[in-house]
């Protein structure tokens, strides 16, 4: 009584080879460790150091991998903490890396072919499973100057006009300003999902200016030359050349706003400087017009000689009263 019966295919039998299965089935992961990247913003140029933290002790090895997992294929280099250390190198090794106590990388001369996945695998004789942790790097360069294109822009009011931020694709951040200012997006004014490319509808006088864009990373921070956008006035019609203007040809671009006047308000002649003459009454005719004469008066002869008339005949003439 109390015993296991002893019959093959028993329930104790199935008992223990869920058991096993389960078993394993639970192996313990591997243990996780930080990795500390000193500088914290490596740039182009410099060298870099991952440590794992803490300071692994007791270890026997430790490789290095460039990738997010510990394929062979991606081994850096091993590290054995010997008297004497040994370095062996895998087919990632570059000839820039080396590993020192406490199984840190060091890399120099970076480029930004360096930016991506490291992975450290610590193999501690007391510990039931190897130590893996894998690290990002990123490497940063100094921005060159971006440009905006175009870098003049015409537009009407109520129009619309876009500009693009050509720079480093490894820039951060992409901010754009106007006269200085940075701005923001709008209902009017919108941007690409990267910011480099701005959009602005609806166009005011307001939104003329010089415009500039400026990327950013941790190491630097750069601003384009500006890109000046000019707002002409959508109701104010250019003069028609006349025909001696028209050679050689030329085109004629709409006049900008001007900032003391509303938008599409045309400019008007200034009032007439000339006296008003008073009004005279319908009974001199003769003094308004200065052609009409009395009723009953004779024109008055011409001092002058005109054509068919004896010149003589005229000296003896006597002036009319």
């Amino acid at each position: 009584m109390g015993q296991p019966p002893n019959r093959p295919g028993g329930p104790w039998r199935a008992i223990l080879l869920a058991a096993s299965v389960l078993g394993s089935c639970l192996q313990p992961a591997p243990a996780q460790t930080p990795v500390t990247i000193t500088p914290p913003s490596p740039m182009v140029g410099g060298g870099v150091s991952l440590a794992p933290q803490p300071t692994p002790q007791n270890f026997t090895s430790c490789s290095w991998h460039r990738s997010a997992t510990a394929a062979e294929n991606n081994r850096i280099l091993t590290y054995f903490p010997q008297t004497l250390p040994v370095l062996y190198g895998g087919r990632a090794h570059t000839g820039r890396e080396t590993v020192g106590p406490g199984c840190v990388l060091h890399i120099a001369g970076l480029t930004l072919g360096n930016t991506g996945n490291y992975t450290v695998q610590i193999h501690n004789p007391i510990a039931a499973s190897p130590v893996l942790t894998t690290v990002v790097l990123r490497v940063y360069e100094m921005l060159p100057r971006p440009s905006v294109t175009p870098n003049q822009t015409l537009v009407l009011e109520n129009g619309a006009f876009t500009l693009t931020c050509n720079g480093s694709p490894s820039a951060d951040t992409v901010l754009w300003l106007r006269d200085g200012s940075y701005l923001a997006p709008s209902e009017r004014l919108g941007l690409s999902p990267d910011n480099r490319t701005l959009t602005v509808l609806g166009v005011t006088r307001g939104d003329a200016g010089a415009y500039q864009c400026e990327v950013g990373n941790p190491v630097s921070t750069n601003r384009s030359e500006p890109s000046t956008v000019t707002v002409a006035c959508s109701g104010r019609q250019s003069k028609t050349p006349r025909r001696s203007e028209m050679t050689p040809p030329r085109v004629r671009e709409p006049a900008p706003c001007s900032p003391g006047r509303p938008s599409g308000q045309t400019l008007q002649p200034p009032p007439s400087l000339a006296v008003p003459l008073p009004r005279l009454p319908a009974a001199f005719p003769f003094l308004r017009m200065g052609t009409e004469r009395p009723p009953g008066s004779q024109p008055r002869a011409h001092r002058g000689v005109a054509s068919g008339t004896n010149p003589a005949a005229l000296q003896d003439r006597p002036e009319p009263s």
